[in-house]
């Protein structure tokens, strides 16, 4: 996975609600966050 292999954060979030397509691109803490740390592959609620 193009994610996993190159350590990327993967934002989910509803892309039918309006604005939050534009808040995510502008950092904003929308839906769940999943990254990669020393303790393995967790899930980062915003």
């Amino acid at each position: 996975m193009l994610g996993r292999d190159n350590e990327l954060p993967i934002n989910v979030f509803d892309m039918t609600r309006r604005g939050n397509i534009q808040r995510v691109v502008c950092g904003e803490a929308v839906g769940t966050r999943i990254v990669k740390d020393n303790l393995g592959t967790r899930f980062s609620p915003e």
